[in-house]
This record gives structure tokens, C-alpha cells and sequence, in this order.
């Protein structure tokens, strides 16, 4: 079995997400997050190597945007997204939110 150290810490959240994937739209919730991946249980079945955009609503009530992530693995009805590309003002608020669960932590 292969483990691996994630560069990036995840936060537990529950978050509303919508997702698209080849003209297909999906609901779920995000469970956790970093600014690199985030673990989604949805609607929509994905595979790995799968390109997806998602919309979530942060606990904060802040819209987060990914323009692009890659399905990484799956796991019945769960997956983990690899964000590939983010508007620069998403990003920076996903980073303060992390930032501010961190401390809290």
C-alpha cells in the first residue's frame, strides 16, 4: 500500500457544492479542503482523470469557484478533486478561510 504526505492541510467543513462535468450537473457536500483538493460526496458519478468545475458555499457564506479540477480517486459516491485552476480572488479567499480554521484549530 502507497502512502503519501499531502503538502497542503485539509479542514474538516460540510459545504453545498454544484458540479459539472461534461454538460452534466451534480449536487453534493464538500467534507474537506485544502487550497489544492477538496473531498466531494455527489450525484454525479465521476472517474478518476475526470475534468470538473465546482461551486461552493463556504460555512462563511462565501461563493468559491474552481474553474477546472481533476478527479483523482474515487470511492462509491465519494472522489477527491485535485483543483487545477481558480480565479485569483477565490483562491485568496479560500486561503484566508484556511488560514482562519487553522488558527481556530
Amino acid at each position: 500500500m502507497l502512502f503519501f504526505i499531502r503538502p497542503h492541510r485539509r479542514i474538516p467543513v460540510c459545504c453545498p457544492v454544484t458540479y459539472e462535468h461534461r454538460l452534466r450537473d451534480g449536487c453534493g457536500t464538500i467534507f474537506n479542503l485544502s487550497t489544492r483538493g477538496w473531498r466531494l460526496c455527489g450525484d454525479l458519478s465521476l472517474q478518476p482523470g475526470d475534468l470538473c468545475s465546482l461551486q461552493i458555499v463556504l460555512p462563511t457564506h462565501q461563493r468559491i469557484t474552481v474553474a477546472a479540477g481533476r478527479v483523482r480517486w474515487v470511492q462509491d459516491t465519494d472522489c477527491g478533486i485535485e483543483t487545477l485552476l481558480m480565479d485569483t480572488q477565490d483562491e485568496a479567499r479560500l486561503a484566508a478561510y484556511i488560514r482562519d480554521k487553522i488558527t481556530e484549530l
